[in-house]
Order: C-alpha cells, then structure tokens, then sequence
C-alpha cells in the first residue's frame, strides 16, 4: 500500500532505482522521474560565503554508446549535455537547479530507436548530490 508521500506503508520507500531509461519518441517524460529530497538551505550558505560546489552525479550502466542520445533535467528545466561532464561511470552536472525539499530528476533516451545494444539497456543507477562547503578552520573571505 502506497501513501501520498511515496512511501510504503510502514515507512519504507518505493524503489525508485535502478531503472531503464525510457524512450522520448516513444512516449517517455515526465512521468519517468526520479524523485528524490534535498533540505541544504544552498542560498544562505553562498550568501554566507560557506558555500564551495554543488554537483549532481548520476551513476549509468551501459549507456556510453547511446550518450549522445542522453537527455536530463532537473525540476522542469533541462541540464544540457555540453555542461555535462563524465567519469567512472557517473555524468556529473555543476551548480544544478535544486530545490529545497522535494526534486524530480528526469533521464531518458531522445528518439524512439532501442538503444545500440539493446542486450545492455541504459540504466539509471543511482542519483546524489555532493555539497562541499568551505571549512572554517583557514578559510578567509574576500
């Protein structure tokens, strides 16, 4: 049994991952999200001058020869693959538009072709975001 918040009841969370990416030519949105909570208050630390870096990493199993065909957004707005940076296995996005509390992360395939091989689909594995803030302890601010 389900509750409003996406949970079970008892408490535990639906498994959201990992999941195949969708297809977009073949219908694939919105619905296919991630959906995940965030309660960093991001906006005072950098007015504070605390904050560092924000990034958003996502671990893919089998997509490199399918990554052109990648597409992502965060909250509505779309993460444009030429910010888009990779390594073991992770695209990794810097300063993405979160929200605090609730998120909705979106990664599918463009087109409606099944991906180059289709033995190995693209799968979503896991989804973090990496706050790194400034120590107190040396750091000077300008």
């Amino acid at each position: 049994m389900t509750t409003p918040y996406g949970s079970v009841a008892g408490g535990d969370h639906i498994r959201q991952l990992p999941k195949r990416l969708a297809l977009i030519g073949r219908g694939a949105g919105a619905a296919h999200d991630v959906r995940f909570k965030f309660y960093d208050d991001l906006a005072t630390a950098k007015r504070a001058g605390k904050l560092r870096s924000v990034q958003l990493r996502v671990k893919l199993a089998f997509a490199e020869s399918d990554f052109g065909r990648l597409r992502m957004s965060l909250n509505g707005q779309p993460l444009p693959i030429d910010r888009l940076s990779r390594a073991d296995g992770f695209v990794t996005y810097s300063d993405p538009p979160l929200r605090r509390g609730s998120n909705s992360l979106v990664v599918l395939l463009e087109g409606v072709d099944n991906p180059t091989d289709w033995q190995k689909w693209p799968e979503l594995q896991l989804v973090e975001v990496v706050v790194r803030y400034h120590s107190e302890k040396g750091y000077k601010s300008n």
